[in-house]
């Protein structure tokens, strides 16, 4: 006797599953969308190229795969939040030997490019590891972590192992559901608010409603912080950056993530009124 509405856009969840169909076929690499509306949470479209298995698994929505670099703003973010200013100035050298206790960490940048000082800003166009290696050492595993969860990233992500320095670069235990990174981002689209992602809209018997989706709200990070964030995460998506993109009228803020041999490649991005991320 129970009557249920998702929060699912039928126009949007076809246009992805047309989108990973088209780009996906069933012999070669897998992909998943997931998209929500930051402002109340409600999951829009999730669709993976593999939908019909035994086990309904959705990758789109289950599927924990590494982040890669679109890990990066969650620390920039932390950094910004303890206080840093967005031209806080680091080498962008690379190869890089960052003492850790143990074992040193040698980190590179991407196609071996190396750099002189830069700030933050452009550490985060130019997506420069070494820059968010040595960052994250000065903001601190332990508190970028307590962030990522509260914009919406589960503590399974980071496995039985907890977290280490190398997650700045998407190193981390379990990986990350494209559902959490589209809602995680949907933070920074809104204010600093993070809204739990959820896919049911209602549930009735009868004339009574047994559930309805008031949105669970969190402000994780200050406004002003945030619109700090928001600016800097314009950089990626901005011409020079990594993923040059455009919407007529809409702000965009965005960031790509990729693993060693494109093992995972994401893009995640939002609007104000839209959080997607595309693995």
């Amino acid at each position: 006797g129970l009557r249920l509405t998702t929060t699912i856009n039928p126009k949007m969840q076809k246009l992805a599953e047309e989108i990973v169909g088209e780009r996906f076929t069933k012999d070669g690499p897998t992909a998943a969308i997931a998209s929500v509306n930051p402002r109340n949470g409600r999951i829009l479209a999730a669709s993976s190229s593999k939908r019909n298995n035994r086990d309904n698994f959705s990758l789109a929505l289950q599927g924990r795969r590494q982040p890669g670099s679109a890990f990066k703003p969650f620390v920039m973010a932390e950094a910004l939040r303890q206080g840093f200013s967005p031209d806080t100035t680091l080498p962008g050298r690379s190869p890089l030997l960052i003492p850790q206790p143990g074992e040193d960490w040698t980190v590179q940048n991407y196609g071996g490019a190396s750099y002189g000082p830069m700030d933050m800003r452009t550490a985060t166009a130019k997506s420069v590891n070494t820059y968010y290696a040595q960052l994250i050492g000065l903001v601190g595993v332990e508190d970028t972590v307590e962030l990522v969860e509260d914009m919406g990233v589960s503590p399974a992500a980071f496995g039985d192992k907890g977290a280490f320095p190398a997650m700045v670069l998407g190193g981390i235990g379990n990986g990350t559901t494209p559902l959490e990174m589209a809602s995680a981002y949907g933070t920074f689209a809104y204010n600093g608010v993070h809204v739990k992602p959820h896919l049911l809209r209602e549930v009735k018997r009868g004339k009574q409603i047994l559930l309805d989706d008031e949105p669970q709200k969190t402000q994780v990070l200050e406004p002003g912080v945030n619109a700090v964030a928001l600016d800097i995460m314009r950089g990626p998506v901005s011409p020079g950056g990594t993923a040059s993109v455009s919407l007529p009228n809409f702000p965009i803020i965005g960031k790509t993530g990729t693993t060693q041999l494109n093992t995972d490649a994401w893009f995640v991005g939002a609007t104000p009124v839209l959080s997607t991320a595309v693995w």
